[in-house]
């Protein structure tokens, strides 16, 4: 699916970026230095997230987000060509180079199930769950009796 990848890892920053075919940018990953190491420290567990196109480049932005010792957001970032599951597999394999080969003992995510079938292929030892909040704005959408939706 793409025809190269490159790296460039400072002390103060890494990215990786990807081109498809017509040797065009595919997918970037960034982040800086402090919340890569510190979440290579104490990255447990990661929230996986995903917007829909919502920037200038009508690109899926993936957020990673995870926290340190002292309850501290830790950010890094990609901007995919698109959200299937080679591109997240992609991704997933960069923020394991870029974590010195740390897997997450737990994943958060929105229920994607692209992002759902590269998290089993390559975190096959961590716990995948739904955030909590998307499975209360469902439980509200398809839940119609008031006393079934109580306990959301």
């Amino acid at each position: 699916m793409y025809l190269q990848s490159n790296v460039y890892s400072e002390i103060s920053f890494y990215c990786r970026f990807s081109t498809n075919e017509k040797d065009r940018l595919a997918n970037i990953f960034w982040g800086d230095s402090h919340p890569l190491f510190k979440h290579r420290c104490f990255g447990d567990v990661l929230i996986f997230n995903s917007t829909y196109k919502t920037n200038a480049y009508a690109k899926p932005l993936v957020l990673f987000v995870g926290v340190n010792n002292h309850r501290v957001t830790c950010v890094f970032g990609v901007l995919l060509s698109d959200e299937i599951m080679q591109s997240y597999i992609w991704v997933l394999n960069t923020l394991i180079e870029s974590m010195g080969h740390k897997h997450p003992i737990s994943i958060l995510t929105d229920g994607d199930e692209a992002m759902r079938q590269a998290i089993n292929e390559i975190f096959t030892h961590s716990r995948h769950r739904i955030y909590g909040w998307h499975v209360s704005k469902d439980a509200f959408t398809h839940l119609h009796k008031k006393e079934k939706k109580s306990p959301f």
